[in-house]
């Protein structure tokens, strides 16, 4: 191989390497804007009080993924505000699990579960 054969294969190298990073930054740019609206909603669906919407959307996104935080924290909020405690307590445990990061607000909500859940059962 000669100096010019080896300077164009150089360059069709980093060209293919430059084409692939745009590729990827371009991938990687779509999924997060996806994952941003998908966020926006959960958030939407929370601040306009459309709890059952909110659950059944966060339902849905866990079928597909099992560990997303937002559709369970969101979910788990929902659920909690409509009374259905032990669902709720279930998803943020999943939510801890998932986003250890979250544990001081995660466990204040569990502990918040767990008063009320307590006060149930004495209520009876």
């Amino acid at each position: 191989m000669d100096a010019i054969e080896e300077r164009l294969w150089t360059l069709t190298t980093v060209l293919f390497v430059v084409v692939v990073a745009q590729a990827v930054l371009l991938v990687m740019g779509l999924v997060g804007s996806r994952v941003a609206r998908r966020k926006q909603k959960f958030l939407d669906l929370w601040r306009q009080n459309r709890l059952a919407e909110l659950i059944d959307i966060s339902r849905a996104t866990l079928s597909k993924e099992p560990n997303n935080t937002d559709a369970l924290l969101y979910g788990a909020k929902a659920l909690r505000t409509n009374g259905h405690l032990k669902d709720a307590r279930l998803w943020f445990e999943r939510a801890l699990q998932s986003e250890p990061a979250l544990r001081r607000i995660i466990e204040g909500e569990l502990d918040f579960i767990r008063k009320k859940e307590s006060e149930s059962q004495q209520g009876r």
